[in-house]
C-alpha cells in the first residue's frame, strides 16, 4: 500500500472529474490525468476516506501487487466527489491499517 498521499510522485490533486460508477479522473500538478477505480469508502471517526487504484493496474493481470492511494472523501454542495490528500500522519496511518485490513478480508 502507497504512504502517498497524492498522484505520482506524491503530487497533489488539483482537479477532479467524474467518469462513471466508480472510476473517477485526478489530475495532477503537472496537468496529466489519471484514471483510478474507488475500491472502497471507508469512515474513521466522523470522516469518509477512499481507496483507489489506477484503472491501468487493475487492467492488468500478471498478479503484481496493486499501488493503492488513500484520499479524504467527501461530497460538496452540488453532491461533488471531493478527494483530498490526508494531512494528518497519524490519521493516515489509521485508514491506511483499516484499508490494509479490509484488503486482506476480500482477498
Amino acid at each position: 500500500m502507497s504512504g502517498n498521499n497524492g498522484v505520482e510522485n506524491g503530487g497533489v490533486v488539483e482537479e477532479i472529474e467524474s467518469d462513471g460508477d466508480e472510476v473517477v479522473i485526478l489530475v495532477d500538478e503537472a496537468g496529466k490525468e489519471h484514471q483510478f477505480m474507488v475500491l472502497a469508502v471507508v469512515e474513521v471517526g466522523e470522516q469518509e476516506y477512499a481507496m483507489l487504484a489506477t484503472v491501468d493496474q487493475l487492467e492488468q493481470d500478471d498478479g503484481t501487487e496493486l499501488e493503492l492511494f488513500l484520499f479524504q472523501y467527501s461530497l460538496d454542495a452540488d453532491g461533488n466527489e471531493i478527494f483530498s490528500a490526508i494531512e494528518d500522519d497519524a490519521t493516515f496511518e489509521k485508514v491506511r491499517e483499516l484499508c490494509s485490513n479490509l484488503m486482506e478480508v476480500t482477498t
